[in-house]
């Protein structure tokens, strides 16, 4: 049977929608549609009586023109499963951080605290708690898809930054993140890590030009390669 899948997302999703048409003529699992808008308008909505309602006529019409029903509302039964995707919750700059602090010798942190420092960055976003009352709901499967690392275009990575040592760090703090979100009753579908170079940044042939923050069609079909594994699970 197929799966029905709504990507909610801000511009992060566009990726996506530049790849669907190639996906689903590799892929007829699951029917994925779209539910997403630009971060000014994405952050016009609200949760209430069991769905996400944009907080405007002009909103409303915005998020309807990327669904395929014209749904103006995002109900947490309309879909089997529900992916946020980047969702304006960027937790690259905390994570650079994170890698400065972990580039000391000794690290004066632990990957369970580097997961906790994270873990608050998502809790203090709205669209995290959305996702949070949306699972509570057990209606549809709700997934995280994060903003990705920025592009590689030969910036500096913090002094002492060492990516073969730090990997089992970043590993451990990652799982135990996802661990975190999943008693929230959300799966986090980490960034595959065939696109991440340099331990911190994505592969600059995923990106954009003149846009280290959004990335292309190819890095697009990635995630939602993800997304269709995962959510068949």
């Amino acid at each position: 049977m197929t799966r029905s899948v709504c990507i909610f997302g801000d511009s992060h999703a566009a990726a996506l929608r530049k790849s669907i048409r190639n996906f689903r003529r590799m892929d007829n699992t699951i029917e994925i549609d779209f539910w997403v808008n630009a971060a000014k308008k994405f952050r016009r909505v609200h949760f209430k009586d069991g769905a996400l309602r944009p907080d405007d006529e002009g909103a409303a019409q915005s998020f309807a023109n990327t669904n395929s029903a014209g749904r103006r509302f995002l109900h947490v039964d309309d879909y089997q499963s529900i992916v946020f995707v980047g969702a304006r919750v960027d937790p690259n700059s905390l994570l650079f951080e994170l890698a400065a602090a972990i580039s000391q010798k000794p690290a004066p942190i632990t990957s369970d605290y580097a997961a906790a420092c994270l873990y608050e960055r998502f809790c203090g976003h709205r669209p995290y708690q959305y996702a949070c009352t949306m699972a509570g709901y057990k209606k549809a499967d709700i997934y995280w898809s994060p903003i990705s690392l920025p592009t590689n275009v030969g910036q500096d990575v913090p002094y002492g930054f060492d990516v073969r040592a730090s990997t089992p760090f970043l590993d451990k703090m990652w799982a135990t993140f996802a661990e975190r979100v999943a008693a929230d009753g959300i799966t986090f579908i980490k960034q595959d890590p065939t696109t991440v170079t340099r331990g911190i940044f994505t592969d600059q042939k995923f990106g954009l030009e003149n846009d280290n923050h959004h990335k292309n069609s190819d890095y697009g079909m990635v995630v939602l390669q993800q997304i269709s594994s995962v959510v068949r699970r």
